[in-house]
């Protein structure tokens, strides 16, 4: 599976697999025109941009994208945590 390096003009800084090991909690349910996405198969985190937040997105199977902005990488690794349990353990480094 081919994660980007890059999401628009947005650098990912990490990357994670959502792989079996991770639990989809259904503590937050994300739309994408007007349909409600199931499990994502992987997640990224950017680098902050000039506004100094970086950016949380979850790519589903049909390669849609949903993002949520965090004011520090740690806040959005938090959030994909309380939706993915075990992704913690999945993050790499893209450089």
């Amino acid at each position: 599976m081919q994660i980007p390096e890059k999401i628009g003009s947005l650098e990912i800084m990490l990357s994670a697999i959502i792989d079996e090991s991770c639990i989809h909690t259904s503590n937050c349910t994300h739309e994408i025109d007007g349909k409600v996405m199931g499990k994502a198969k992987w997640a990224a985190i950017t680098k902050t941009d000039l506004q100094g937040y970086c950016y949380l997105f979850m790519c589903y199977s049909d390669n849609k994208l949903s993002d949520s902005a965090h004011e520090s990488v740690e806040e959005a690794k938090e959030q994909a945590e309380w939706e993915y349990e075990g992704i913690t353990k999945n993050w790499q480094s893209a450089t």
